[in-house]
Parts: structure tokens; sequence; C-alpha cells
């Protein structure tokens, strides 16, 4: 990843307003518009031990990737949102923010799933999945959305006491219908948190249908604390199941991936109110998958022929193909 320029390693202080001032700021990550350096942070008191903090701010122009934009306002959307998740005790501590930049704690830890899968104690595992989810049941009780949750790992940082920590909260919003605990829902009966709980001798093992049939009463009856409890209580009594079944599941989760590559979706359509066309996008793994292709009428029946899904890879790939040769014939 490129660092953006002049800002690798910056010893030149800069104030951050009532007294504070950043000072050697170094370059640590950065997403699709924002790129974090990680400094530290000095106050008014000249005694005070500096603070290591994590800078938030825009990423340059140049580095912007294609079809891509600038959008100042995410900084203060973030800023807002992170001082409405601290007045109840989540997320990293805001110390300042400004137009140009949102200056957080550093949170020293690791993603859940790398904390989970590195972790020999099955009872701290179950421990910090039960703290994440009952801080996204606090927010569910705010009518707050956070968002990005279906794949957490990115957005939940473990410190090394087993403390996790809720972080990136620009896509915030909120609703009377959110879906923190559904979405979780979603990374508990995952395969990745599976086999995590399974490595290093823990050999710990979530009911993942239970987890599924509280989510659904969970939903279905208007968010309900006794639904939750349900599944706090499915976390608390995963199971450690011997090695021979710990083997038996990642054969079956390895059938599971295995059928489903042989048999790959087929040519996905839109069908527009105009009869004179249908919009495929392939599936084939090339760079002609990128390409959109109006169909016109007379090769439908080729494309139904497609979507059918009896055809290995190979006949599949040939199929499109043959109707690629014949819209750009």
């Amino acid at each position: 990843m490129r660092v953006p320029p002049g800002d690798s390693v910056s010893t030149a202080a800069r104030a951050c307003g009532q007294g504070k001032v950043l000072h050697r700021k170094t370059y640590f990550s950065n997403g699709n518009r924002g790129v974090i350096y990680t400094a530290e942070l000095s106050g008014a008191d000249a005694n005070a031990r500096p603070v290591k903090v994590a800078v938030k701010e825009l990423l340059h122009e140049k580095l912007l990737k294609p079809g891509r934009i600038s959008c100042p306002a995410a900084l203060e959307r973030e800023a807002r949102w992170l001082r409405f998740m601290n007045q109840h005790g989540i997320g990293p501590t805001l110390h300042h923010a400004d137009a140009k930049r949102v200056v957080m704690e550093f949170i020293p830890g690791r993603r859940i799933l790398e904390f989970v899968t590195d972790e020999h104690d099955a009872a701290k595992c179950k421990q910090v999945l039960i703290a994440v989810l009952q801080q996204l049941r606090l927010l569910d009780v705010l009518d707050v959305h956070k968002g990005e949750l279906v794949k957490p790992d990115r957005h939940i940082l473990v410190r090394d006491d087993g403390t996790p920590v809720l972080i990136d909260f620009e896509r915030c919003k909120h609703t009377t219908t959110p879906q923190n605990i559904l979405q979780v829902c979603q990374f508990l009966a995952s395969n990745s948190l599976a086999q995590a709980l399974a490595a290093n001798g823990k050999r710990l093992a979530l009911d993942c249908s239970g987890v599924r049939d509280c989510c659904r009463a969970y939903k279905g009856n208007g968010y309900l604390e006794r639904d939750f409890e349900s599944i706090l209580a499915v976390v608390e009594t995963a199971a450690v199941v011997s090695s021979d079944e710990v083997e038996c599941r990642a054969k079956t989760s390895a059938n599971a991936k295995s059928r489903k590559s042989c048999h790959p979706p087929g040519i996905h359509t839109c069908m527009y109110i105009h009869t004179c066309c249908v919009l495929i996008k392939p599936p084939i793994p090339s760079s002609r998958s990128k390409h959109l292709v109006f169909l016109p009428p007379n090769i439908f029946l080729l494309h139904k022929r497609a979507n059918t899904r009896v055809h290995p890879c190979n006949d599949l790939e040939n199929l499109f193909f043959e109707i690629y040769e014949v819209i750009t014939s």
C-alpha cells in the first residue's frame, strides 16, 4: 500500500487545540477514503506522559481509487458518533476532532478472529463474544445501527486483556430497526469463527442452529431482552468437543465449499420493463467478467440453458463465450 507523500514519519509537532500537540506522526494503514496514523499526544502539562493515539485523516486525492471522491463530512460524522459512543462506554476515547482529522485512543490489540484463533483459553474466547454481544445489544436499545458487522473482523479489536473494542463509526445511523445483533449472529454461525474456536486445542463449538433460531426469535418478537438472553445462553453453553468431532466438522465445511465451487451460479439476469434486451453479468473469473453486455431476445434461450446450473464449470464457460461471440460478431 502506498504511503501518502510526506507523511510516512513526521517529527514535526502539530497543534490540536486546547494545548494538545501531536508528535511523531507515523503511517499505520488506510482504507478507501481515509488514512490512519499513529502519533504521540501531549497536553498543556509538560510533565504529563504523552499518550499514543490514532489519527484519522482523509486520504490524499492522488491516492483515491478510480471513481472514489473525497468526503470531508465523513470525518465530522465519525467524530460525532464516536463522541456519542463514548458517552455509553463504547469505542476508543475521542481526544480531539476538527475539519482535518479525528484524534482518538490507539487500541493495542488484534482483530477478533486473530485473537480467538491464537487464544488457548476457551472461557476467555466466550467472554469476548459475550462482551461484543452486550455492546451491540446496547446499540440496539439506543436505536443505533452501526453497520459493517456481517464481517466484523476489521471492525472489532480485542485488547490483550480480552476487552473487545468496536471501531469505525462513520456509517452509524439512527433507526427503529437496528441490525447489530442480527448481523453479528451471522458471524457467530460462520465457518471462519468455528475454525477459530477449534484452533490451538480449544475444540470449542457453538450451536450454530441454536444461534440462528434465537436470532430469528429476536427479530420476530421485536428485539426483546429475553430473546437476547437466549443468544447469550447459546454462547455461554458452548461446549468443548472431541478431536474427532472437530475433524468431522472441518471435513463437512470443506465438502460444502467444494460443492459450492463445483457449481458456480448461472449468468445473473436483470429483466427490465423493456422486452428488447436482458442485462447479463458473466460469472467467468477472467478479464471479460467485468463487462456488462446486452443480450438480444433471440439469444435468451441460450441464457436460460446456462441458468439451470447443471453444467460443469468448463461447460458454462464455453456457453458464455458462445453467447459472447454471437453478440460481438
